[in-house]
């Protein structure tokens, strides 16, 4: 057994750092997800334009798109916002939208993989930031750590995109996570690695809004059940200054990992897919360098 999982933690660190060598510079950006406020007080377009904005206000988990062929078309999609449903004249307000999963349904991508830990995560399968895997790296920020980058830069770019609606500022906020659902087996861990939101509807803190840094980890048990383990949260200002965020979700796969030989296919599509996105990268940069 023990060099079973010896073998298995010596594969995972020959990806990881393969992927290292060949998607350092495929990511414009170093975080993905963003907290922010909603500073749009009316539907822009679509079918409810000319009503208010349901979101306006709220809390909002943002992940970032970032556009290295165009950085002015750099955007955020908000994740789990409110939204409405029904006739336009007698809409209903949810508490959550169809773009409510990480990742993004529309992406294509699969469930992010749960692989074995090391350290203080030692006997787990844990949530990992993989380089080159969209939607892998779970730290979070306030959108005010964007704030400050020269002109033209993508982080500029994301932070006054949408004609500004999430660069407003977070004083006096203190925001908190909660747990709402949770697959039986799944569980958090804050960075020293302590269990957090055991329980539904408890809140952890993640800091002063305008300040905040949180990665969190997602951790099954070694020997978990193969399958897709879900949680879903909202964003709270403990200090009571802003409305709660709509409802969102990460997805997490665990695969079949009692046998080496399973651990090394999971690692090869993880190492095709980086390659896919390093070719797209590459070509992408081709084609704005002869434009």
């Amino acid at each position: 057994m023990q060099s079973k999982l010896s073998l298995v933690r010596w594969l995972g660190v020959v990806t990881v750092g393969f992927l290292l060598v060949i998607s350092s510079k495929v990511n414009a950006l170093s975080v993905e997800y963003f907290v922010g406020v909603d500073g749009l007080t009316t539907i822009g377009s679509g079918v409810y334009a000319g009503l208010s904005n349901p979101n306006a206000g709220r809390l909002t988990f943002l992940f970032a798109h970032p556009n290295e062929a165009n950085p002015s078309a750099t955007h955020y999609h908000g994740i789990g916002a409110y939204s409405y449903s029904g006739p336009v004249d007698n809409p209903i307000i949810n508490s959550t939208n169809t773009n409510n999963r990480l990742p993004e349904i529309s992406s294509g991508e699969p469930p992010l993989p749960l692989l074995p830990g090391t350290g203080m995560h030692a006997g787990r399968l844990v949530s990992q930031t993989i380089p080159g895997i969209e939607y892998s790296n779970l730290q979070i920020q306030s959108t005010q750590s964007l704030d400050g980058f020269a002109a033209g830069t993508i982080e500029n770019f994301l932070f006054h995109s949408s004609n500004d609606r999430w660069f407003g500022p977070l004083d006096n906020v203190l925001v908190g996570l909660q747990l709402v659902s949770i697959t039986d087996g799944l569980q958090i861990a804050n960075e020293l690695g302590d269990v957090i939101l055991s329980s539904l509807d408890d809140i952890y803190t993640l800091g002063a809004g305008n300040s905040l840094i949180f990665t969190p980890t997602f951790f099954t048990s070694h020997d978990a059940l193969a399958g897709v383990y879900s949680a879903a949260f909202r964003l709270v200002d403990l200090n009571g200054g802003l409305l709660e965020s709509g409802l969102f979700n990460f997805d997490f796969q665990v695969a079949q990992v009692s046998e080496p030989f399973t651990i090394l296919l999971l690692l090869i599509g993880l190492i095709g897919l980086a390659v896919t996105r390093v070719v797209k990268f590459i070509t992408l940069f081709g084609k704005n360098v002869h434009s």
